[in-house]
């Protein structure tokens, strides 16, 4: 599950960032595959809005988010853009199945 959150106290696990960086964060939330627990959660953005609007697995079980980025500090590895284009940008990114790092 991915969207938007401006909240600072939600609950997270050991994904790639613990906390919210900036007004807006895309949020993550990976539940176990038995649909009782939760498996990862975490936010994920830079100091500016930013939003996550669908995700999908790959065959290898990474989440594949994309979404937008007002962010000009955006976590970025091998990017296409290395900066911002405009006042937001779309963002494709790919993290591990237990959303530590991005791929």
């Amino acid at each position: 599950v991915t969207w938007i959150t401006d909240s600072s106290d939600l609950t997270v696990t050991s994904a790639l960032q613990s906390y919210i960086a900036g007004g807006t964060d895309a949020f993550l939330l990976r539940i176990d595959p038995g649909g009782t627990s939760v498996a990862s959660a975490g936010y994920f953005g830079g100091s500016a809005n930013d939003a996550g609007m669908c995700l999908d697995i790959d065959a290898s079980g990474n989440v594949v988010l994309a979404g937008n980025t007002k962010s000009g500090d955006f976590p970025v590895v091998s990017p296409f853009q290395s900066a911002r284009g405009g006042l937001a940008d779309a963002f494709l990114a790919r993290l591990k199945p237990d959303l530590s790092a991005v791929v």
